[in-house]
């Protein structure tokens, strides 16, 4: 995945424990929904904290700009039992942008990869080490 590991774990936790206090709108979420959604923002948040240079203050005000805009755009109806329709679309939106961005960070990843390969398989006494042939191995078991 993308950024440090436990990145997202971290924010993950943190957002489970809304669940259990009483009169915060995460008491409104469905379990499975709210799951979806705190792994999309954390594949997101990792993925800009990545593209920023590791700047851990990126993840962090792309965090509160999504908190910010929540008021905005209200998609929980804070009602017990309530059919929540605009919350599942909020959920799913993310779900997938998270996924899209984890999936174009990982086939960067790769195209690295199969460059540094390339150069290191040019260069004679570094293609014969262990390092560089498992580097081939994992680009050739992928392809």
């Amino acid at each position: 995945m993308v950024g440090e590991p436990g990145a997202g774990s971290d924010m993950g936790l943190l957002a489970f424990a809304a669940i259990f206090i009483s009169g915060t709108s995460q008491t409104f979420m469905p379990f499975a929904g709210f799951v979806l959604l705190t792994t999309g923002y954390a594949w997101f948040f990792a993925w800009v904290r990545q593209v920023s240079g590791k700047r851990t203050w990126a993840g962090l005000m792309s965090h509160g700009w999504a908190n910010a805009f929540v008021p905005l755009f209200p998609t929980v109806v804070m009602v017990a039992g309530a059919a929540q329709p605009r919350y599942w679309i909020w959920v799913s939106l993310t779900f997938v942008i998270g996924l899209i961005t984890i999936a174009l960070s990982e086939a960067r990843l790769q195209r690295r990869i199969r460059r540094l390969v390339a150069f290191f398989r040019q260069v004679p006494h570094l293609s014969v080490t262990p390092a560089v042939r498992r580097l081939d191995k994992v680009v050739n078991d992928r392809q």
